[in-house]
């Protein structure tokens, strides 16, 4: 059963459809730090971690990963942040409209704004400045899943690291962020050029492809919403 199996092995999933946000500005801290559940001012460069986003009611849109990116040239602080396919697109415009403004955060105070604006990009549909941007995801669950990968060249990875470097010379991100305590759970961004080739190299070097039904299994046995 591969629910079982999960919690010992190296499971690729394909998950090219989760949506791959980039949430950068000089207010792009600030932002972060207000519109999610977890404490996203002490996230360091380098890291991640998972959170809730709530509607004005307190009800969650998503709940999703955050990876905190190195400054950009310009000094301009940088996340991505993961979500869940169903919810991209309003996720997109909760996020876009409170950047802006347009949107009634706090039903008690209209006045009240969340600090902005930031640049939001979708990484896997906009057109962007830089098309080399792009990125797709792949997912790794099981205890075998850090070996797979420094089997391809990457180092040990403690829970919510982020790591930018080549799996067998395909360049990718990889952060380490399970469901709960005791799971391991690896995301892998890559170029869609070369999602192909690193799904390839993931099986060449142990890891077993398997549907998308263990990613709703998974988050079902860690409590997150459907």
């Amino acid at each position: 059963d591969a629910r079982t199996d999960a919690r010992s092995d190296a499971l690729l999933l394909n998950t090219t459809d989760t949506g791959v946000l980039r949430i950068s500005g000089w207010r792009a801290k600030s932002f972060m730090q207000q519109v999610s559940t977890n404490n996203i001012a002490l996230l360091a460069p380098g890291h991640a971690q998972r959170a809730f986003i709530l509607d004005k009611e307190g009800s969650v849109l998503d709940d999703v990963t955050i990876l905190r990116l190195e400054k950009d040239d310009r000094g301009r602080d940088c996340y991505l942040m993961l979500t869940n396919p169903q919810n991209t697109t309003r996720l997109k415009s909760w996020l876009r409209g409170l950047s802006d403004g347009y949107i009634l955060f706090d039903n008690d105070d209209i006045f009240r704004k969340v600090e902005g604006p930031v640049v939001i990009e979708d990484l896997g549909e906009d057109e962007l400045e830089d098309p080399s941007a792009r990125v797709l995801s792949l997912s790794l669950a099981g205890a075998g899943g850090p070996e797979v990968l420094q089997e391809m060249g990457a180092p040990q990875l403690d829970e919510g690291m982020v790591w930018h470097g080549e799996l067998s010379g395909v360049p990718v991100s990889v952060a380490r962020i399970g469901y709960g305590a005791k799971d391991i759970h690896l995301e892998l961004l890559v170029h869609p050029n070369q999602v192909e080739k690193l799904w390839t190299r993931l099986i060449e070097a142990g890891a077993v492809p398997h549907d998308a039904q263990l990613r709703q299994s998974l988050r079902t046995k860690a409590g997150l919403p459907n």
